[in-house]
């Protein structure tokens, strides 16, 4: 019989914010907070009966993904939009 506890709420926190990171462009911070408590969960799981090791990679996976997603926006961002004014005053 397993005598499991229930789910680590780090683990759970951890992966709603991961994907609320890869949804919404709040800021890294989102991002940041999933990938800390996605590791403090999974130490958390290592030393107890708990469980949500799988939601806390997922949490840090979708937090790595939501801050490179946000970095390649950003870039491209400033990328466009500085082609953009260049052309823009080169007309006028």
């Amino acid at each position: 019989m397993n005598n499991r506890g229930g789910t680590n709420t780090k683990a759970t926190i951890s992966m709603v914010l991961g994907i609320v990171s890869l949804i919404f462009d709040i800021t890294f911070i989102v991002g940041i907070i999933a990938i800390v408590l996605g590791i403090m969960a999974k130490n958390e799981i290592k030393y107890s009966n708990e469980e949500g090791d799988g939601f806390a990679t997922a949490g840090i996976i979708t937090g790595i993904l939501g801050i490179v997603g946000h970095l390649i926006f950003w870039i491209l961002m400033l990328v466009f939009g500085i082609s953009f004014f260049s052309i823009f005053n080169f007309i006028f």
